[in-house]
């Protein structure tokens, strides 16, 4: 804090006040009645208690009148202080009665060397004829705590000075000042009209002919506060470059308040604190405001990006759904059209019905056999072979390889939405995360918000029935009593209105919980699921109405894209992580009856088709054939693609798609699909794909290769090698490595 001198022509303060009263955040003031002797002042001077209407020693009674302190500068303080006597004396000389300001004003008030009397003196020349004197603070602020601090001087018999709180409310009503000069600190709340009233008095517990000193005494308001910022904001965080953005702002006790760049004069933009202003923006920039009191500053920032228009993009991520677990046939006939088989017309999934008959599928779309490799490949644009998450995080069965990263990524990593991070897109994450370990923060990963993403691979308190989902971020207020899956679907629309409110394009990474296990009926659903393998209590139709209500997420998620009136600016891409979890299929076989006209063996965790087919579908939120953004990306309406793409595809692609090139040591398997997303004929990837899987789970420890239509299994444990044509056996029956 800084410290100044405050003078009047017989008061010395020592603080720096603003205008007005002293406020209950203002500096400490330190008043001084006394001064050594040693210290040589005229009399007259002004600087001399007795000096104040009589040139006569100190023995004379001199009341002051409530006088206005000023600074330095001469501006005024905003405080008064008076001093008043409650006896009169009578002629000087030793041993008179009643009270006197005795002595010159000076620097230094803990001065005892000399100073026997300097000060506001008491006396009492009879026993039982106690003065008093009484001094009185005006101008502070209403109803306010103060600490004060007094010391008293030398007095005569070993008595103590008394001080007696008159006015304002304080712990304990009265206070000795020693007569040794030691501090004696107290606090008092002013009253309503910002004033304090002290009395001071010697006290003699002998009762017998005494006096007594006040020397000097500081005050500040209790609880001082330093300046303060309590909100500064713009009113959007992207704009296009030439446009103005608004700049919002409460702050509180500075002295100054600088916006930057600039150094602009924020305090007189704004009344009391609070002010907001318009500037333009051309380029990326950080605003600054400044906050400063006695050379104490505190600033927050804001940084609003400015660039061309860019497209929205909603990922939605679906854990444990396979390539035939909805209603969108995703597997083709012997002339190239979508077959329906069994379990198309068991699920309900319309709204996935949609999203394809607007835009694009892809028919052999490819993941990790489970969860986080796909995860870390969907951030990063690599496989698990690159970027060493191999296993599902946290997940360590023996024989696993000793380097694989067993505790997934860190923050260092390079990913997708840091790229989009850094060019203004507001960036969510919504859902399972799976990507690091306990208590690693999913946003330094480059999300803005976490909805709902922590360690877990599955909801471990379930899907619904326990509050805040059991410790879920962001689902705090949750009691429990919706499916987790409705509740992601609600705060998820809240981000998307929240940043289109703020003007930038957004990257939404909505990674359903479902349909993973537990398997759970979710009330949502209407379907009629009494074909189920097991029936209709089973875990087959558990499943199925969990993905029905993953599929009404998606229909709703999409009306909100409507309603905000972006969709038309929107790129949606729908995937599953890994294979099917399906209770209707088996590990290594074809799916159980009625379903097994499907012609894929395996589940998530196998080597096997049904292990790694996902579904995967691009379309536009919704169509406009004079948008823009769908004029450069003009996806074929019910389109299909046949070629092999991959799920760590999708980054290269999103990158292509807003214009952005990838950096060093990012990608390197993943190639961009918006060639076909533009309906360009021919093939625009490697049509080859490569799986590692160095674990044990349900097919262990194995590593697959697909080139065109053959796909070559090398098994680690036995050293042996599996080869299948699936063009004409996908059902992968005939070993040709045999």
């Amino acid at each position: 804090m800084k410290s100044t001198f405050l003078s009047l022509s017989s008061v010395l303060v020592m603080g720096c006040l603003g205008q007005g009263a002293l406020a209950a955040s203002g500096p400490p003031v330190l008043i001084d009645w006394s001064t050594s002797a040693a210290v040589a002042q005229p009399a007259g001077d002004g600087k001399h208690w007795n000096s104040l209407g009589t040139p006569t020693n100190s023995t004379r009674l001199i009341p002051l009148a409530s006088t206005p302190l000023i600074d330095s500068t001469g501006g005024a303080s905003g405080i008064s202080v008076a001093v008043g006597f409650g006896t009169s004396v009578g002629t000087s000389g030793s041993g008179f009665g009643g009270t006197a300001i005795a002595g010159p004003v000076g620097a230094d008030p803990f001065d005892e060397t000399n100073a026997v009397n300097d000060g506001i003196y008491v006396n009492s020349n009879t026993v039982g004829g106690d003065s008093t004197a009484t001094i009185s603070f005006s101008g502070l602020a209403s109803s306010a705590a103060y600490d004060f601090s007094a010391i008293g001087g030398r007095a005569s018999n070993g008595v103590n000075g008394r001080i007696t709180i008159v006015t304002g409310t304080s712990a304990n009503s009265t206070y000795d000042l020693l007569n040794n000069g030691t501090l004696r600190n107290f606090s008092v709340t002013s009253n309503a009209s910002g004033v304090i009233v002290l009395n001071f008095r010697e006290i003699d517990p002998n009762n017998n002919s005494a006096n007594a000193v006040f020397k000097a005494m500081s005050i500040s308001p209790q609880n001082e506060a330093p300046a303060a910022i309590a909100s500064f904001s713009a009113n959007r965080s992207y704009v296009q470059s030439g446009n103005p953005v608004t700049l919002s702002w409460s702050a509180s006790g500075y002295d100054t308040l600088v916006l930057n760049p600039g150094g602009i004069n924020a305090a007189a933009l704004g009344t009391a604190g609070i002010g907001s202003t318009a500037i333009t923006v051309n380029a990326p920039t950080t605003f600054t405001l400044t906050a400063t009191k006695d050379a104490v500053s505190t600033s927050r920032s804001v940084t609003v990006f400015a660039g061309p228009p860019r497209p929205n993009i909603v990922l939605f991520l679906v854990d444990d759904m396979g390539i035939h677990d909805t209603s969108v046939p995703l597997l083709l006939d012997g002339i190239g059209q979508p077959k329906s088989y069994n379990f198309n017309s068991f699920y309900k999934t319309p709204n996935m019905e949609t999203l394809a008959s607007t835009g694009m599928r892809f028919t052999t779309a490819y993941a990790q056999s489970v969860c986080s490799p796909t995860r870390c490949g969907l951030l990063t644009g690599r496989t698990s072979a690159r970027h060493g998450v191999t296993d599902w995080i946290g997940a360590n069965d023996p024989g696993s390889p000793p380097n694989w990263r067993v505790n997934g990524f860190t923050a260092s990593e390079v990913t997708l939405p840091k790229q989009l991070q850094a060019v203004g897109y507001r960036t969510i994450h919504c859902g399972k995360a799976h990507f690091g370990p306990s208590g690693f923060d999913v946003r330094t990963l480059g999300f803005d918000v976490n909805i709902a993403g922590n360690h877990w691979g599955h909801p471990w308190s379930g899907y619904i029935g326990t509050p805040g989902y059991g410790g879920l971020p962001g689902l705090e207020a949750y009691d429990g009593s919706m499916f987790l899956t409705k509740a992601l679907t609600i705060e998820a629309n809240k981000a998307l209105t929240t940043a289109v409110g703020q003007g930038a394009p957004f990257f939404l990474n909505m990674s359903f919980y479902a349909v993973h296990s537990p398997f759970t009926t979710n009330p949502d659903a209407t379907g009629n699921y009494s074909g189920a393998v097991g029936g209709s209590g089973g875990n087959h139709a558990k499943f199925a109405t969990m993905i029905e209500g993953m599929d009404i997420a998606v229909g709703q998620i999409r009306q909100k894209l409507i309603d905000l009136g972006v969709a038309v600016n929107t790129l949606i891409v729908f995937l599953g992580d890994n294979g099917s979890d399906s209770p209707a299929t088996t590990q290594d076989g074809l799916p159980t009856a009625p379903f097994n006209d499907w012609p894929m063996r395996g589940k998530k965790g196998s080597k096997w088709e049904g292990g790694t087919r996902v579904p995967f579908i691009a379309t536009w939120a919704r169509r406009n054939a004079t948008n823009p953004f769908q004029q450069a990306v003009p996806i074929p309406a019910n389109s299909i693609e046949t070629d092999i793409v991959a799920t760590w595809d999708v980054p290269a692609t999103l990158l292509d798609l807003v214009d952005l090139p990838a950096p060093a040591n990012f990608g390197g398997d993943s190639h961009s699909l918006l060639p076909y997303l533009s309906g360009i004929p021919g093939t625009h990837r490697p049509q080859e794909i490569v799986v590692h899987y160095p674990h044990e789970h349900r097919s262990d420890f194995f590593s697959w290769i697909r080139q065109g239509n053959m796909k070559l299994i090398y098994n680690f444990q036995n050293n042996t090698h599996q080869l299948y044509n699936l063009a004409t056996d996908p059902t992968e029956t005939t070993n040709r490595a045999a």
